[in-house]
Order: structure tokens, then sequence, then C-alpha cells
């Protein structure tokens, strides 16, 4: 069983911040900046009264609906399904036929294959519309 917990993870501060943006440059930038959530430091960060790992409010977009839940639901899925909870074909089959009114008629989530449950990656390859 997957599990996380806070105390694992190490909490970014000035120090780790600066620290992970000055890993941005070089031959690595692709794996540290996906690594890290970064692409460069931010000029917010120039101010003696401001840094944004002490001042920004989480961001429930990317933080969860981009970052976490996605995951989350992706490893539910794949535990739901070698359990014989559910199959694929019949998640498939309650999506499609789901009565979606209004935005959500046009932001139903996509059928998932299985080849996007099985890959190493953590996405489900869904979009949002609006």
């Amino acid at each position: 069983m997957l599990q996380f917990s806070h105390k694992e993870f190490v909490p970014r501060n000035r120090s780790t911040h600066t620290h992970q943006c000055s890993a941005l440059s070089g031959p690595l930038y692709e794996h540290n900046s996906t690594a890290f959530g970064l692409t460069r430091d931010s000029i917010l960060n120039s101010s003696q009264y401001f840094h944004v790992t002490e001042g920004l409010v989480p961001d429930a977009m990317h933080d969860v609906l981009e970052g976490s839940l996605p995951f989350e639901i992706k490893e539910l899925l794949k535990h739901l399904i070698s359990d014989r909870v559910i199959s694929i074909n019949s998640l498939n089959e309650t999506i499609r036929l789901f009565p979606y009114l209004g935005s959500d008629a046009l932001n139903k989530p996509s059928p998932i294959s299985s080849q996007t449950l099985s890959s190493a990656d953590h996405h489900l390859r869904q979009n949002g519309m609006y």
C-alpha cells in the first residue's frame, strides 16, 4: 500500500528555495525543474519584506487538481481494478453514460485506457475546458 506522510517531506524555505533555484542552471534543468516544481526564482523574492516560501497562499488548481489529485485517483483506480472491484470497461461505460448537465457536459471526463493506467507517470490524460 502506498502511503505518504508529511514527515517524509522537507518543507521549502528560503534556503532550500535558493538552493533549488540555483540547480535550475545547466544540463539538468528539465529534471530539476520537474523535481522541484520551479522554472526560475521569483522577482518577488528581491523584496526584503516578502518571500514566496513564506507569503503565498496555496493554489488549489495547480497544487491539488493538477498536482496530487490525479496521482491519487490513478492509484485508486489501479487498486480497484486489480482487486476486481471495478473493471476498466465498466468505469469507461459509467463515464460515457453518466447524465452530465450544463458545463459538466462540455467538460466530462475522457475514457481511461489501460495504457494510461499502466504508464509510469502520474497522469490520467484528462483536460478541463472551463
